[in-house]
This record gives structure tokens, C-alpha cells and sequence, in this order.
């Protein structure tokens, strides 16, 4: 027996219910997408992508990650009204998923791709950079001197 009584974990029911948490999470994303999609009818929410579902564990809560297209202001107007839709997304979402708990959604914006595309442009800098130093590097070698070591 263990110090705090319980049993000895399986390793393998952790991984199975990773493995089922994960199968559905990707199931809510894709529910709470086809409801974005198709069934929301609220004229405030712009083009909006489902990226990402995280769940916890016992499944009772959800996170889901959106990516909206547009300025800072249509992208907190769209979440808004996401929010303000989420007692029918998670009926909607409660009907299709068919488990015990329906998981009380909790929605965020994604800045994933803005903050990819930020590193990718410092990253493209830093290249141009080192580039125009190697050229600069190379062609100043042509000019000197050469050491013969003596």
C-alpha cells in the first residue's frame, strides 16, 4: 500500500485517459467549429477559426483557442459575442458529444500564428544580417594581405 493509501497507479490507464481526453477535445473542436460555422447567427462574430481544444482531465471544463481575422477590436468584438453565445454552443455541444458532463467551455483568443509571424520576420532579419556581414567579412579578405605565417 502506498503512503497516502491509494493504489498503485496504472501506467497505462493514464495513457488511456490521455489518449480519450485527447480524442475528445478534438472532438469539441470540431463541434464547437461546424456550430460557429454553421449555426451561429449572430452577425458580430467575423471569420473565426477553431484552432485548438484543451480539456481537463475529468473532462468537466474546456478550453477552446479561436483565431479571428481582422483588427484588435473585431477580434474582442467576436469573442465577445462567442461568449455571449455559449450557453448555445454548449447545449449544441452537449447534444453531439454524448458523455456524462457536458464541459463548461471557456473561450481565448489565439495569438499563436501573430506571434510565429513576429519571430519568423526577426528571424528573417537576423539572416539579412549575418548575410550582409559575411559579405562584407568576404570581400574585405580579398583585399588583405595574405600571412604567409613566417
Amino acid at each position: 500500500m502506498l503512503p497516502h493509501g491509494g493504489k498503485t497507479p496504472n501506467p497505462l490507464s493514464a495513457r488511456r485517459t490521455s489518449r480519450r481526453t485527447a480524442r475528445i477535445a478534438e472532438r469539441i473542436r470540431e463541434i464547437v467549429s461546424q456550430v460557429i460555422l454553421f449555426r451561429l447567427k449572430d452577425p458580430r462574430v467575423g471569420f473565426v477559426t477553431v484552432i485548438d481544444a484543451e480539456v481537463t482531465p475529468d473532462i468537466k471544463e474546456a478550453v477552446v483557442r479561436l483565431s479571428v481575422m481582422g483588427t484588435d477590436a473585431a477580434q474582442r468584438t467576436s469573442l465577445r459575442a462567442i461568449n455571449h453565445s455559449r450557453g448555445f454552443i454548449q447545449h449544441e455541444l452537449g447534444v453531439q458529444l454524448k458523455t456524462r458532463f457536458t464541459p463548461v467551455l471557456r473561450f481565448e483568443l489565439d495569438d499563436r500564428a501573430a506571434r510565429a509571424a513576429t519571430l519568423e520576420e526577426r528571424f528573417d532579419k537576423i539572416r539579412r544580417e549575418r548575410q550582409e556581414q559575411d559579405a562584407a567579412g568576404s570581400a574585405g579578405d580579398i583585399d588583405a594581405p595574405e600571412d604567409d605565417g613566417d
